[in-house]
């Protein structure tokens, strides 16, 4: 069935129809997919709240812009609770070590590993980072009770993940783990992101600082 079906894809483009994917057959194949998957504007179905829909073309190794530090931000993340993902640097640029962390992402959720990020993979990273993350959709607004030292939950995690995004691009922010548990690393993590910012570095996270994190993550992502 395999055979018939290349041949059938040799007869279409003028190919030797032989059922065997040589060079050329293979060259053919793999530009026809990447055509078909650029034109490719949005799943089937509109992602859930929070959810970012798939920008329209596959990134791969060699891309560059928002969309490849959207995805390296994205994974640094989720690796915080899957570590076998390896740390990236956010640059918008996807080279190999952009490359070997998808990978690494399709392997953990058992996609086909082939290092693109494509609508499947890009659904999977979202889906994957709201879970990481507690599920909160990004516009959410201040919970109305500020985040201090002992807090935990959504809201804590939330603000952890957005912190540790913007670490990548403000490397003054410490590392600190996305766990919902409001603790001295969190702490120092919001304290440091108030000296940035000019705000009061009280670390605690009340309506001026949610939303200074909030705006900064927004810019970067």
């Amino acid at each position: 069935a395999t055979r018939n079906a290349v041949i059938e894809f040799q007869k279409a483009y003028k190919l030797t129809a032989d059922g065997v994917v040589g060079p050329t057959t293979w060259n053919k194949l793999y530009s026809v997919f990447r055509g078909i998957g650029e034109q490719v504007t949005v799943p089937p179905n509109p992602p859930p709240t929070g959810m970012l829909p798939f920008p329209g073309e596959l990134i791969r190794e060699g891309s560059a812009g928002a969309n490849v530090r959207h995805i390296q931000n994205r994974l640094n993340v989720i690796r915080t609770g899957y570590p076998s993902i390896p740390s990236l640097v956010v640059d918008g640029l996807f080279g190999p070590a952009t490359r070997r962390a998808v990978i690494a992402f399709q392997q953990q959720f058992l996609l086909s590993p082939d290092g693109i990020v494509g609508p499947i993979t890009w659904a999977k990273i979202e889906e994957i980072f709201q879970l990481v993350t507690g599920g909160v959709p990004p516009s959410q607004s201040f919970p109305g009770t500020p985040l201090t030292l002992g807090s935990s939950g959504s809201a804590v995690r939330l603000m952890q993940g957005y912190l540790q995004e913007l670490r990548a691009v403000y490397p003054a922010i410490p590392a600190l783990t996305v766990d919902g548990i409001f603790g001295p690393a969190t702490q120092a993590a919001v304290m440091a992101f108030q000296r940035l910012f000019n705000l009061t570095p009280d670390g605690i996270i009340g309506p001026i600082t949610w939303e200074a994190i909030v705006r900064q993550w927004n810019a970067v992502v």
